[in-house]
């Protein structure tokens, strides 16, 4: 993404995960919240994905939706005119048109009852109840009283993501993705030092896929994007918290 500096010119932005070989993106307020939001389509992954704006400058992770076919094209209407955008794309190598019809949450839980609605609210393990509500009840565990559940504080070691056979390279080498199709697949290699390593891409999948192991190659043999963070350097996965290690990836600690 490049950011328009206000003079005609662009700065270096941020980039976003989305697949493999995104085809089209296009830009529209799919979640009613007065920011534009971006939908992109993998016509090799036969999915599209959504990028909701984070009304802070960003986006959150995307989400996939299965496309039916390699969906070459998308475009961004409201096709069932009830004033939200839906999806449609146009997929080749099933001669198709794939239709996706907005459906907006008709309203919001509030579990505590403080008038903010739950999606607003804190909630690390994403198990869609307030942290205050499962701490309250005893859902989870807090052992320091710091008010964040036990199993959301982050914790090492630390990792550099696709590191999946924790050698300490990633770049300019297919070892680590043969590694997690291996891994997944076959067998025998036991198991990684890091499997949050080997979640190449940060959807939170690093088991029963090939995407880990076909973004790498993609990054780094065809210049695809690169891991998100932590990468290149080690570090914790912030967005992630409940993710941990058994033990530290190569020239990490």
């Amino acid at each position: 993404m490049l950011r328009n500096d206000g003079n005609g010119s662009f700065t270096a932005g941020d980039e976003y995960a989305a697949g493999v070989t995104p085809y089209a993106v296009s830009a529209g307020d799919l979640d009613g919240d007065g920011d534009l939001d971006l939908a992109t389509s993998s016509e090799s992954l036969n999915s599209i994905y959504v990028l909701l704006n984070d009304n802070d400058a960003g986006f959150e992770p995307a989400r996939t939706y299965a496309a039916q076919g390699a969906a070459f094209r998308l475009t961004i209407a409201d096709l069932d005119k009830d004033q939200d955008l839906d999806l449609a794309t146009a997929n080749g190598n099933t001669s198709n048109i794939g239709v996706f019809i907005n459906h907006p949450k008709p309203f919001s839980l509030d579990s505590n009852g403080n008038s903010i609605p739950d999606d607003c609210e804190a909630d690390c393990n994403r198990n869609g109840i307030p942290d205050e509500c499962d701490l309250a009840v005893g859902t989870v565990a807090d052992a320091d009283g710091n008010g964040i559940p036990d199993p959301c504080e982050i914790r090492g070691p630390k990792f550099r993501r696709g590191d999946c056979n924790g050698d300490g390279e990633v770049t300019g080498s297919t070892t680590d993705a043969i590694f997690s199709l291996t891994y997944n697949f076959i067998g025998g290699v036991g198991e990684p030092p890091c499997l949050a390593a080997c979640d190449a891409d940060g959807d939170g999948q690093a088991t029963g896929s090939v995407t880990d192991a076909i973004f790498l190659l993609q990054y780094n043999f065809l210049g695809g994007s690169p891991p998100p963070p932590p990468y290149p350097e080690c570090g914790l996965d912030e967005d992630d918290p409940v993710v941990s290690c058994d033990q530290p990836t190569g020239g990490c600690s």
